[in-house]
């Protein structure tokens, strides 16, 4: 027997005899050690007395000097950052363990530009306002600006937006983008935590908001005015806003390209190209799939099929804050509720056997020891939400998150030692 199989059939046997320990032990991955630099001392020297002239320069000028000092201590925490409400969307955006075994940024990060885009009802404005939401249990306020004049109050009030506390949130709907733009300003010199632009495509220039009626048709029109106008106020604005340590999340819709001809994608994304440049933090949203669902219809006097809810899943199609560039990741949200993160847990435990089924009927034990049972999907959600167990239920699916990331990486290494010694054993077999 090689090497190979007596190491798996050891692993094998332990793992069968304690599997939960042979979860928890798994440490995180260490960062590999480096050797010393060598300094070249041809540089060491104008290096520094290059940083002494920049801080006296800036000294002169009565401003602080840009420097800003980074080092390794910085990833033992995450970036302060709040929760967009789905924990599938917080691990996507950086909750994957760095070096240190420290998720970099599990949620929207503070202090950067995010652009969320998609078509039309794909979950932006949802999680728009559960940001306002996550940010009111906390005790912060937020402010939205609002260009397209489209939030509805009862949708907001059921996600948990403080609608009626004008001390935690304000809802602006300006007329034009520079108005929206003075509004942002404002509320970043008194560091507000959390902003929202809804949407940037909708925010109207000064000039053609107030060009003549009569002249609107199109003949006088100037071509990418809206990008013009964001170009010009955006880099100013992102550095505001990072001084203030104020998240922004710009809200983008996708139209047809007039360009594409054939080659290259049918949309584009509204607002110009500036907000590619300046955002930490690109997430698309795209409609995978819709859910029925049995209930009454008052129009028609029967019980029919209505959908109910929508999968979306989100791509990260650029980030500076974690490793996920290009990853996907889906989820369900729920027509009246936002984001449901019951039922993507409940894919999670079902997939990893938390879950017992039987036929149509489900049960789950919770922390406590409490069996959990429902016959289908419906009404075991309705036991978890009415015995209030929400938070259990989904801490339980985001700690399986972990496990598979663990074993993943057990099973890598794993694989890679042993490419090596079947490659060693063949070339002993050669001689």
């Amino acid at each position: 027997m090689t090497k190979k199989k007596e190491r798996e059939k050891d692993s094998d046997e332990t793992l069968a005899e304690e599997p939960e320990a042979a979860i928890k032990t798994h440490a995180p991955p260490k960062p590999k050690a480096k050797s010393p630099v060598k300094r070249d001392p041809a540089f060491a020297s104008g290096f520094a007395a290059a940083g002494k002239m920049v801080d006296s320069v800036f000294a002169k000028a009565k401003k602080p000097a840009p420097y800003v000092p980074i080092s390794s201590r910085e990833m033992r925490e995450s970036l302060p950052h709040i929760s967009t409400g789905s924990f599938i969307l917080d691990y996507l955006i950086g909750g994957e363990p760095n070096d240190l075994g420290v998720p970099p940024c599990p949620g929207w990060p503070l202090g950067r530009v995010v652009q969320i885009y998609g078509p039309e009802s794909c979950g932006k404005t949802t999680f728009a306002l559960m940001a306002c939401a996550e940010a009111a249990r906390r005790g912060w306020p937020s402010v939205y600006i609002d260009w397209e004049h489209a939030i509805v109050p009862d949708y907001a009030r059921r996600l948990g937006v403080p609608i009626d506390d004008e001390s935690l949130f304000r809802l602006y709907q300006p007329n034009t983008l520079e108005d929206g733009i003075q509004i942002a300003y404002v509320f970043a010199s008194f560091k507000v935590p959390v902003m929202v632009f809804d949407s940037v495509g909708f925010a109207v220039p000064t000039i053609e908001h107030d060009r003549a009626l009569a002249d609107r048709d199109g003949s006088a029109g100037q071509p990418g005015i809206v990008a013009r106008a964001w170009s010009r106020e955006l880099p100013q604005l992102s550095a505001e806003l990072y001084n203030a340590k104020t998240l922004l999340i710009a809200i983008s819709q996708l139209r047809s390209s007039i360009n594409a001809g054939g080659m290259g994608p049918a949309d584009t994304i509204q607002g110009g190209m500036v907000w590619k440049y300046v955002s930490s933090l690109r997430i698309r949203f795209k409609k995978i799939r819709v859910e029925e669902e049995a209930r009454f219809n008052p129009l028609k006097g029967i019980s029919e099929n209505m959908t109910v809810s929508t999968e979306i899943e989100a791509k990260i199609d650029k980030t500076k804050i974690g490793s996920s560039q290009g990853r996907k990741a889906s989820f369900m949200i729920s027509f009246g509720i936002g984001v449901d993160n019951i039922r993507s847990a409940f894919d999670m435990l079902l997939r990893n056997k938390r879950i017992r089924q039987n036929g149509a009927f489900y049960d789950w034990v919770s922390p406590d020891g409490t069996v959990v049972k429902g016959q289908g999907k419906k009404a075991f959600f309705s036991e978890i939400r009415g015995k209030g167990y929400e938070a259990a239920f989904s801490a339980e699916a985001r700690g399986l998150i972990q496990t598979e990331v663990k074993m993943a990486e057990s099973d890598a290494e794993a694989a890679e030692e042993g490419s090596e010694e079947d490659l060693a054993e063949t070339i002993r077999n050669l001689d």
